[in-house]
């Protein structure tokens, strides 16, 4: 029931979805472009794509899953620290995976979720997508450190 609606959330963001067959009790992880409907399995698209998945559907989980609420009033911070999440991947989705970032922020708030990511990175195109995101208004600058450590 879940997974459509990941995979909604997936294709309108990066124009893939997942898709898990399953082939004599055995599991595949495979992503699937719908304009083309080809899959590809998900250890032969490279290590990138192997490490942003987790970071992606734990992101969805925290933002769109329903949750056990407390008894008590009282909300904290939910803190999700990723390091270098850019790791091999080409730049253009390094662009994409900062918005996911910036969309993952916003979303969480507007389903009152304070989701505070902290992510280490070394990659410009990251860090300049940021602030090419907020001088478009697209992401307020309220909602974003950068801190650059020499």
């Amino acid at each position: 029931l879940e997974r459509p609606n990941f995979n909604n959330w997936l294709n309108s963001n990066f124009n893939i979805e997942l898709d898990v067959p399953s082939d004599g009790g055995h599991l595949s992880l495979k992503l699937k472009q719908p304009s083309t409907n080809q899959s590809f399995n998900l250890i032969d698209m490279g290590v990138g794509f192997s490490q942003v998945m987790p970071i992606l559907i734990q992101l969805w989980s925290i933002i769109y899953k329903k949750r056990k609420v407390h008894s008590s009033n009282q909300t904290y911070p939910l803190i999700y620290a990723i390091e270098q999440p850019e790791l091999h991947l080409h730049p253009k989705l390094q662009a994409k995976l900062a918005d996911i970032f910036m969309l993952a922020v916003k979303d969480a708030s507007h389903n009152k979720i304070d989701l505070r990511l902290i992510l280490e990175t070394h990659s410009e195109t990251m860090i300049n997508r940021f602030g090419n995101q907020i001088a478009k208004n697209l992401f307020h600058n309220a909602d974003i450190n950068i801190l650059i450590f020499l």
